[in-house]
């Protein structure tokens, strides 16, 4: 398939995105992350091993992907999207499909906000973080989202940039229904003032995900259970696979 798809944000969700397009034969497929992989993501991603910790995620990826299908033509940027750079991360790679699986809320909607007000076909990734139940996921349009906080943040910030509330019904959204019961668990206060005493490697230290850095394992992150981002990831990819293909 000659298709061009971006992905914006090569953690769980869109690591298993783009894999999944790869194998499906997608032609062409531009990854976008700033970030490197970490001992902590290695539960939940696609491509990520113990000898990738520390690789920026996209060349990991790229890597992986070239290892089943070599003729896939995989343009990995390790860059974080932002509007100043834009037109040259998205525009100029004339996407049929932009998956955005950013877990950054202003970067989330300026990604949206920059496709949909385009007509560039998006699709996004709501939160999948304390999510268990993967019969409550749903596919809609952004303004239809219920039950996601994440979605539910986005729709407000898209919705108050210039032609956000029709940008809101160009946006798709993979998200679920459920209600998380499970949140943060309180640090203690010994743990607080010296968190580096509870790291797991030598040489990554542990801090408050306030401070993160993409070689830092973060303490301060909603719990993930592995299946459910690998499950966004697929079903954002068949969207995307049945939307090129014209089919329902």
């Amino acid at each position: 398939m000659n298709a061009r798809v971006v992905v914006v944000g090569l953690g769980g969700v869109g690591s298993h995105a783009a894999v999944t397009l790869a194998r499906s034969g997608i032609g062409h497929i531009r990854l976008i992350d700033f970030d490197r992989l970490t001992v902590s993501s290695l539960n939940r991603h696609a491509a990520g091993t113990w000898d990738d910790v520390g690789v920026p995620k996209v060349q990991a990826v790229k890597k992986f992907i070239h290892k089943f299908n070599p003729f896939c033509d995989v343009d990995a940027v390790e860059s974080l999207f932002s509007l100043k750079d834009a037109d040259a991360l998205i525009a100029d790679f004339k996407p049929d499909f932009v998956i955005d699986a950013i877990d950054n809320l202003p970067t989330k909607a300026d990604l949206l906000h920059y496709c949909a007000s385009r007509n560039i076909k998006v699709v996004c990734s709501g939160g999948a973080a304390c999510k268990c139940d993967p019969t409550r996921i749903r596919i809609t349009t952004l303004n239809n989202t219920k039950e996601d906080e994440l979605c539910k943040a986005v729709k407000q910030r898209v919705k108050a940039k210039e032609g956000g509330e029709q940008d809101l019904k160009k946006i798709y959204a993979i998200y679920s229904t459920e209600k998380p019961t499970r949140g943060l668990l309180p640090l203690k206060d010994f743990q607080e003032e010296n968190p580096g005493e509870f790291q797991t490697l030598e040489k990554f230290r542990v801090v408050p995900a306030a401070l993160g850095s993409s070689l830092l394992t973060q303490v301060r992150i909603l719990p993930v259970i592995a299946p459910l981002p690998a499950i966004y990831g697929n079903a954002i990819a068949a969207h995307v696979l049945t939307e090129l293909a014209g089919q329902p």
